[in-house]
């Protein structure tokens, strides 16, 4: 179990500018938080024959709510 690394399956906002420096950070910062290596893999960029054991495994661990300019309006007049 020690040598055990772990995998973060992402979903980048689409108007935001992911650069492989970002993603390079997010790993090296989780390596050091986690004492593991880690792996991030965009859900995009996830393989066909990966996908059902992933989707089998996976855990929510964040969810960003994105708001459109209706939705907001729509929650205000509630």
């Amino acid at each position: 179990m020690e040598d055990c690394d772990v995998d973060i399956l992402v979903q980048y906002t689409k108007d935001k500018q992911i650069t492989l420096f970002t993603i390079s950070r997010i790993m090296c910062s989780l390596n050091k938080l986690l004492y593991r290596r880690v792996d991030v893999v965009e859900d995009e960029g996830l393989l066909p024959f990966a996908a059902e054991s992933v989707n089998h495994d996976k855990m929510l661990i964040y969810e960003r709510k994105i708001w459109t300019d209706f939705s907001i309006n729509q929650v205000i007049a509630k």
